[in-house]
């Protein structure tokens, strides 16, 4: 498994996000999603991450980071194609490890 960064706006990252953006709309309410756009998944601020099984994308998760009250970092758009959930695979948690290395690379402070 690789985990490195990805373009959002790839097919395959497409995909992942339309699967994400389905599920999170079939749990939620619209107006509490805060689906960011694949616009601002590429701003300089925002660390988009791919995750590949063998060479196919099979997790993607971002991490924005934003100074308006302190410096911080929101999780964004993490998800991972249902086969590839959890044992013996466990790409979530590692997915989820990976996001958080790219803030500690940003400088940003950890939270207690």
């Amino acid at each position: 498994m690789k985990i490195a960064p990805l373009n959002p706006a790839v097919p395959a990252a497409q995909a992942l996000i339309g699967q994400l953006d389905a599920l999170r709309l079939a749990l939620y309410p619209p107006e509490s999603t805060h689906l960011d756009s694949v616009e601002v998944l590429q701003l300089p601020n925002v660390l988009f991450l791919g995750a590949w099984f063998d060479e196919l994308i099979v997790g993607c998760g971002a991490v924005k980071t934003l100074s308006d009250d302190g410096l911080y970092g929101e999780v964004k758009r993490l998800f991972v194609a249902e086969p590839y959930r959890g044992s013996p695979r466990r790409l979530a948690c590692t997915g989820a490890s990976a996001t958080w290395n790219g803030v500690r690379s940003a400088s940003m402070p950890a939270i207690p």
